[in-house]
């Protein structure tokens, strides 16, 4: 599966310094050598202070304190390219949980590099699904389709993927049963979609977003019955974080809580996507020239990891789907080889 690591990198950092903030308890283990007004000037810091985490050098003026992500250097782990993870994929072998191709929609996940547990951030809770009809803000589908969910025990919402109202999402206020034989249930949500739902509508229902979610919302590419060739290798990057802050103390504040983070969030980091983490290193750097006569005070920290980059291709050439083997004697001698051939039997082996 290929990534960006530049955003999971920018939505790691965000979730970290949220926490940060959420909770001090973090900030009480992380600086246990400091003293008691200190630590709470750390606080007052993290919880007043707003941090800007870039993608690179902006253009404008950077703010104070900030967070600054640039690629210091990558390269291919082995010493050939594309043909590490070559492969042919057969889409109806991933098991994927979706019974027909036109039901799939243009937002289904579809794929080996991203079905499994990165497949998407939200759980499913009703697989693709064609409506019947609806309203401004109601759907309904066929009676027997749809499980009796409580939205007010555990959120969900619609997501409109094809159809009628295509690309709307709304929180589910309720679902109620068929009454009467032939009629529908029908789900009522909160707010109006942009076109009522007809024939054409159709939608998955999905629950809470997972704590440790996935960066992005990854599209359906290929049709489930296509023939999908795979390239790609392994990657070694070195990322590094230019970290600013407008004293010294409080730029190693902020470099340690970084440090932190990418440590507390191992486990989220190999969830998106990446495969190993090599080391950490830091530095200090020369004061920022731009902001004279005020010193900015920086310090980087580089981390070395693995990352998996494929690209996948249809194949368009046709191609082999069974094997036939066929035994034959010589009749009526078998041992004759200039007697006729009669075959004995035929198999045929599916691939």
């Amino acid at each position: 599966m290929s990534i960006l690591p530049e955003l999971i990198i920018q939505q790691t950092l965000i979730r970290g310094i949220r926490l940060f903030r959420e909770d001090t308890r973090f900030i009480d283990m992380l600086f246990r050598n400091v003293d008691q007004e200190t630590l709470q000037l750390i606080r007052s810091f993290m919880r007043d202070n707003s941090i800007e985490i870039c993608l690179n050098y902006p253009e404008q003026d950077l703010k104070i304190p900030s967070i600054v992500i640039l690629l210091k250097n990558e390269a291919e782990s082995q010493p050939f390219i594309g043909d590490l993870q070559q492969g042919g994929v057969d889409f109806a072998t991933l098991g994927q949980p979706f019974p027909a191709d036109g039901l799939d929609g243009v937002q289904t996940v579809v794929g080996e590099g991203t079905t499994g547990p990165i497949a998407y951030a939200f759980p499913l809770l009703l697989a693709p699904t064609r409506a019947i009809g609806g309203s401004n803000n109601t759907i309904v589908v066929a009676a027997g389709v749809i499980n009796l969910i409580d939205p007010f025990e555990d959120e969900s919402w619609v997501v409109v993927m094809e159809g009628s109202a295509a690309g709307d999402k709304l929180k589910i206020d309720s679902i109620l049963p068929s009454l009467r034989a032939g009629e529908g249930a029908t789900i009522e949500v909160e707010g109006l979609f942009r076109a009522i739902p007809d024939a054409t509508t159709v939608f998955k229902i999905v629950g809470p977003p997972d704590g440790d979610g996935v960066t992005g919302e990854p599209s359906k590419i290929f049709a489930a019955t296509d023939k999908i060739e795979r390239f790609g290798t392994i990657f070694k990057a070195t990322y590094q974080l230019d970290i600013h802050g407008p004293d010294q103390e409080t730029t190693i504040y902020i470099y340690n809580i970084v440090k932190a983070i990418f440590f507390a969030a191992n486990s989220l980091m190999i969830k998106q996507g990446f495969l190993s983490f090599i080391r950490m290193a830091g530095t200090d750097l020369a004061p920022v020239p731009d902001y004279y006569p005020s010193i900015i005070y920086r310090r980087s920290l580089s981390f070395e990891f693995e990352y998996a980059f494929d690209v996948f291709k249809a194949i368009m050439e046709p191609l082999a789907r069974h094997i036939q083997v066929a035994l034959s004697v010589h009749d009526p001698g078998v041992s004759d080889v200039d007697g006729v051939e009669r075959e004995v039997s035929l198999t045929t082996i599916d691939i």
